[in-house]
């Protein structure tokens, strides 16, 4: 038998697991506690890459974002070479909020509590006499904007770690990178983040989230009526032949510990995938765009993408 103890040794408090007996039982203390979230931060998102934001998101030298990762309050910016960076939203002197819009263009910040201000290369920039501050201050860049210990990306999606030591991003994202790859090559433009973004509010830690996005045995029962209009624009239940498609449904095991899930589902999808509802010029562009999909990627992947 396996358990996950409280740190005062509890066994079991919030999850039983026995191989044995082919069971698994979680507390759903788990899903509220803040005793649980706050020892997640320090086992798992202090020790991860968590995802931060994407290329096109900041389109031009400058721009920048605010974002809010594994329970801190970061700036996500380019300077004015176009590089991207990643700071601490955080001012050094007092531990105010530096940036408080979520998004803009800058070339430099400043902290609305004692006007302290950085250029958006993170460096103390504040206009004041030299009799201000003592001659050493400032000196070693304890005053700068504090950088986050790790930024990279892969395909233009970039992720931090507060883990100066963890491994490199493409080993920690192992089979990921292929899925990020069928993401990234659907388009021959490219990829851009479009719209605005989703909030969700909820008397819960992150897991009920993610579990709820991954159940999808809750489907068809809660969302009935949005599956039942769906099959309807396609023909009918006669005209889908769901054996078919849960042939190639499941889970799929990217290791690390990540995992996706792998659904053919029937209706239709913009990238390569046309149903009668859209009509003939529809169909039309679907098959133009599986055309060049197919051109560019081949027809094992483009399959994959457009299904």
């Amino acid at each position: 038998m396996t358990t996950l103890a409280k740190p005062d040794g509890n066994a079991g408090r919030w999850v039983r697991e026995d191989a044995k007996a082919g069971t698994f039982k979680v507390s759903r203390e788990a899903f509220t506690s803040q005793e649980v979230l706050d020892l997640e931060k320090e086992r798992i998102f202090d020790r991860s890459w968590l995802y931060l934001g994407h290329a096109s998101e900041l389109k031009s030298a400058n721009d920048y974002l605010t974002r809010s990762v594994g329970g801190r309050e970061l700036i996500f910016n380019r300077n004015r070479k176009g590089e991207y960076q990643a700071f601490f939203n955080v001012c050094p002197h007092r531990g105010a909020q530096v940036v408080r819009e979520p998004k803009g263009n800058a070339i430099s910040f400043k902290c609305f509590y004692h006007g302290w201000a950085f250029n958006n290369n993170g460096k103390f920039a504040t206009k004041s006499s030299p009799k201000t501050y003592p001659e050493s201050f400032d000196c070693d860049g304890s005053v700068d904007l504090l950088r986050v210990p790790r930024l990279d990306s892969y395909r233009d999606f970039f992720f931090i770690s507060y883990d100066e030591s963890i491994v490199p991003l493409p080993g920690y994202l192992a089979g990921v990178k292929e899925i990020l790859n069928f993401i990234g090559d659907q388009s021959p433009n490219g990829m851009e983040i479009v719209g605005g973004t989703q909030e969700y509010s909820i008397r819960a830690n992150w897991k009920l989230l993610c579990e709820n996005s991954y159940d999808g045995y809750h489907a068809a029962e809660t969302h009935e009526t949005y599956f039942e209009y769906l099959i309807d624009e396609l023909g009918g239940v006669d005209a889908v032949n769901f054996k078919a498609l849960n042939e190639h449904n499941g889970i799929l095991d990217l290791g690390n510990g990540h995992a996706a899930t792998q659904v053919k589902a029937p209706w239709g999808r913009p990238i390569a995938r046309a149903i009668p509802t859209w009509g003939e010029k529809g169909k039309a562009d679907e098959q133009r765009i599986l055309a060049e999909l197919t051109e560019r990627v081949g027809p094992e992947r483009a399959l994959k993408i457009a299904d």
